[in-house]
């Protein structure tokens, strides 16, 4: 069990002291900055917007196959902005708060790839920047953790906006304040990990933070990184977390860790190509990108509070670089460069596509937004869409087919007609295609809060570790141990075809290939 220690109160009586001496230090940093001219605050001319080379189905079913096509300027951000949280539901990428000119902003607003337009949703419930957030398939909601506020406080708050319904709430406050966390959702377990950051002392921190959307708890005993991490690039590829880069107390990092969600375990994997704080990351296929952040090299004589300050504010050099990790050869590979350098910028990926959005390029806040499409499949993404009540199953045996009916129901055999429960409209058909071998695989597909959700029960494997497949595509390592089980939150939505194999670690040894249909799919 980790120690978690509440740094609030004693934060609240060195506050007063400690933010004058920080007000100090951002108007001195300039001197201890390492670089030729000061820093200046300055808005950047707006960047040509150009229309997508692509459309919107395009966009979502990676048809286009490019190792990753030149970066292009779209629709500009509506505001100058620094520091944004995005996230993406996989059909709109959604941006939250973020730095104007050293001003925190409550600003929302939803980006539609499609019409290549940004539109204002209803404002956070308070002014922030330095946050950062997260899509959660399983209830189909955006969560924004942590940030600053405009009195420097660093926040703990858990704020979630519901797509259906264009509103705000407050969610269990996290266990202490951060700002620039490590934030990912997984859709094998539906919970979201909230890793590193800075904690109220602006000290990097090292925690691995659990968060149930569905209950709205805390699981602080994860283990944590085995070196403090705040600013680091995020990204998720199966029931794997990378955080990529840092703030290194100043000078930048290139480290670059792996945190394994169902072993709870962290190991190190090739560094950065360059120190790098505080840039975007995102994840499709197996592939990871790391795009534009900067360098908060500072000079010899920088004090601890230029630090801090430096932890606020534009590095000294803003990257236009685009980074490609490979998580199966455990390498990294430049892309093309954006227009315009990003730092302190953030993120994500919206089928096969990466967006950028804003940050700082050298002194100019910018409003720029870029896109570029990738060469890797993405799993299918959901689309918002209010969650149904009922649910559809169905139990894949040798040749079974299970049809979702409103009022007929029946058990699966292979030689019965089996049928499930589900709303009229929720149709979810197995069939299984057996091959010779001595593992046995079923499925059994359902909706979980509208999320396309198959269990898999497996027998006859003896490896100590199993390999979930779909679609020819790894998902998950797990333990070979009773019940010789796995859910699989597919973060589908609408009809859907998948097909599962389970394989011995190590061996050519798989089971059948199991066929989940949902929907007509």
């Amino acid at each position: 069990m980790k120690k978690q220690i509440n740094h609030r109160t004693n934060a609240y009586f060195i506050r007063g002291a400690f933010y004058l001496l920080l007000l100090i230090a951002v108007c001195a940093i300039p001197f201890a900055l390492g670089q030729r001219s000061p820093h200046k605050l300055r808005v950047a001319p707006a960047a040509a917007p150009s229309t997508l080379p692509i459309n919107q189905p395009d966009l979502r079913r990676g048809t286009l196959n490019p190792a990753l096509t030149s970066w292009t300027v779209v629709a500009s951000y509506p505001v100058i902005v620094a520091s944004p949280a995005v996230a993406s539901d996989g059909s709109y990428v959604y941006s939250a708060g973020g730095d104007i000119l050293l001003a925190p902003t409550d600003g929302f607003y939803r980006y539609d790839p499609a019409a290549n337009l940004w539109t204002p949703l209803a404002s956070l419930p308070q002014a922030l920047y330095n946050a950062r957030a997260v899509y959660a398939a399983n209830v189909n909601k955006i969560y924004v953790f942590g940030g600053v506020d405009a009195s420097l406080l660093v926040l703990d708050t858990t704020y979630i906006y519901d797509i259906e319904t264009n509103s705000w709430t407050s969610g269990a406050s996290m266990p202490d304040g951060r700002y620039y966390p490590g934030v990912a959702y997984s859709s094998s377990t539906g919970k979201i990990y909230v890793i590193g950051g800075f904690d109220p002392f602006f000290e990097e921190a090292s925690q691995t933070w659990e968060y149930d959307p569905v209950l709205g708890t805390w699981d602080t005993s994860r283990m944590d990184i085995p070196v403090a991490m705040g600013g680091s690039a995020t990204s998720i590829v199966d029931q794997s977390i990378y955080l990529a880069g840092s703030y290194g107390g100043g000078t930048g990092t290139d480290l670059h860790y792996r945190y394994d969600i169902v072993e709870d375990s962290w190991t190190p994997v090739k560094p950065v190509p360059v120190a790098v704080y505080a840039a975007a990351g995102a994840a499709v296929g197996s592939d990871a990108y790391l795009i534009g952040g900067g360098n908060p090299s500072l000079g010899p004589f920088a004090t601890k509070q230029h630090r801090i300050a430096a932890s606020l504010m534009a590095p000294a050099v803003s990257y236009n670089s685009t980074y490609i990790y490979d998580t199966v050869t455990n390498s990294w590979t430049a892309g093309p460069n954006t227009n315009v350098g990003h730092a302190f910028t953030d993120g994500t990926a919206i089928g096969n596509a990466l967006i950028v959005v804003g940050g700082v390029d050298g002194g100019d806040y910018i409003k720029t937004v870029e896109i570029a499409l990738t060469a890797a499949t993405s799993t299918p993404s959901p689309t918002p869409s209010p969650s149904p009540t009922a649910t559809a199953t169905a139990t894949a045996t040798a040749t079974a087919t299970a049809t979702a009916t409103t009022t007929a129901t029946a058990t699966a055999t292979a030689t019965a007609t089996p049928t499930a429960t589900a709303t009229p409209t929720a149709t979810a058909t197995a069939t299984a295609t057996p091959t010779p071998s001595q593992i046995a695989l079923t499925a059994n597909g359902y909706k979980m809060r509208g999320i396309d959700t198959v269990d898999l029960v497996w027998s006859g494997a003896i490896s100590a570790k199993i390999d979930i497949k779909r679609d020819g595509v790894g998902i998950a390592r797990v333990s070979n141990t009773p019940p010789n089980s796995y859910t699989d939150s597919t973060g589908q939505r609408g009809p859907a075809t998948f097909i599962y194999q389970v394989c011995e670690v190590g061996g050519a040894n798989c089971s059948n290939p199991v066929t989940v249909r949902f929907g007509g799919g």
